[in-house]
């Protein structure tokens, strides 16, 4: 009995270092400093190849009345698709990717077409329509889309279509595909050689405590 439950603490053991390993990581993009309201997010940000991702303040600038003010969900800091082109994010390590807010800066009725790859091949292939901000009164115009992309190691965002819409205080946008990105929730996987030496390790655990009860 009391073997049975030193190997049932041990393999718990075991599943709780496995969900530490592999927690997942809000990023807000709260923690980039740049002067000014804008700029581009740096390649190597939380170890991440980033391509045509930018971060804008919404509360400096531009962003006044627009999706970029109102697609923040934590902080004040958001990322867009700048010149509206497509933002690639790179992972050396695959990843799970959870979802994102997503909102549209300018254009009603935007699609997104989000795209998730392991070595170039595509796995995963989702449009959306994001929304835009429709009153002034409207806390926040973002939306929460749930992907659950796994086995990926770069992620694809293309915008494209809809609308030139107005901004919350009635004035008309440019027709442009720009989008706004916020609280992005990924996942690394854990190389397969770590988990077998962590298994091994508790294994080994196992087979000592036994081996010395027997005695």
């Amino acid at each position: 009995m009391k073997k049975k439950l030193f190997v049932g603490l041990v393999l718990g053991l075991f599943f709780i270092a496995m969900t530490e390993m592999v927690n997942a990581n809000v990023l807000t993009f709260d923690d980039i400093s740049f002067p000014g309201d804008t700029g581009q997010i740096p390649d190597s940000y939380v170890g991440l190849t980033w391509s045509s991702a930018w971060r804008v303040n919404d509360q400096i600038g531009f962003s006044a009345g627009q999706g970029f003010m109102f697609g923040a969900v934590s902080g004040s800091q958001t990322v867009f698709n700048g010149w509206g082109a497509d933002v690639t994010i790179v992972s050396n390590d695959e990843f799970i990717f959870k979802g994102a807010y997503l909102t549209s800066a300018y254009n009603k009725d935007l699609n997104i077409q989000i795209i998730g790859k392991n070595n170039g091949v595509t796995l995963y292939d989702t449009s959306i329509i994001a929304p835009v901000p429709q009153t002034e009164l409207a806390a926040f115009s973002a939306k929460w889309f749930q992907f659950d992309y796994s086995g990926i190691d770069e992620l694809q965002f293309s915008s494209f279509g809809g609308t030139a819409g107005t901004d919350v205080f009635g004035n008309l946008n440019p027709s442009n595909t720009h989008f706004v990105m916020d609280n992005f929730i990924y996942v690394p996987v854990p190389e397969p050689a770590t988990v077998l030496l962590l298994g091994a390790g508790l294994a080994g655990l196992v087979c000592a405590r036994i081996k010395r009860k027997e005695k």
